[in-house]
């Protein structure tokens, strides 16, 4: 599976299509330059079920972490549809990913705060 990519994806990542060396990337190599290696797995299951057909005709998300180039990890959702042919091949899936860092930090602190105050000195 190839990913095809434009700038506004590579500026969420801290790079150019430039640097990367173009505008299309193997999955494999999206996985390993870019996401969490804790989440590695999490992003290869995802694309094993878009490949077995679970999300036909449905869009589909999946939030996981990524590493920048400039080493900050940051949160994602990556919100996507895959499209066939008549034929029931796969043409490609579209999609937009989006930083929802902010979100899960405001989400965890109240998490963050009560482990604090209920942990032993």
């Amino acid at each position: 599976m190839t990913f095809t990519f434009n700038e506004q994806f590579y500026s969420l990542y801290c790079t150019t299509s430039a640097r990367e060396g173009g505008f299309l990337m193997p999955a494999e190599t999206y996985a390993r330059e870019f996401v969490h290696p804790d989440e590695a797995w999490l992003v290869a299951s995802e694309i094993e079920k878009i490949l077995s057909g679970a999300y036909d005709g449905r869009t589909a998300h999946i939030e996981h972490r990524i590493i920048r180039r400039d080493g900050d990890i940051r949160d994602i959702v990556v919100r996507y549809m895959v499209t066939k042919d008549n034929t029931g091949k796969y043409i490609k899936a579209i999609g937009v990913n989006q930083d929802i860092t902010e979100r899960k930090r405001v989400e965890e602190a109240p998490q963050k705060k009560r482990r604090a105050v209920s942990s032993p000195l």
